[in-house]
């Protein structure tokens, strides 16, 4: 049986809210968007090999 491994990466995030206090968007530093970046197409590249 093969178990996926979870990756938790710690990012330093802002929430931004509306004059109501609602959450609108969440800023986070380039450096941690670009990590992000680079997990999400590894694992594009791992589900499309194991589609083949």
């Amino acid at each position: 049986m093969h178990r996926k491994q979870t990756i938790i990466l710690p990012v330093n995030k802002k929430i931004v809210t509306d004059e109501e206090m609602r959450p609108v968007a969440v800023l986070i530093d380039y450096q941690d968007w670009q990590r992000i970046e680079q997990i999400l197409e590894a694992y594009q590249l791992q589900q499309k090999e194991e589609l083949n």
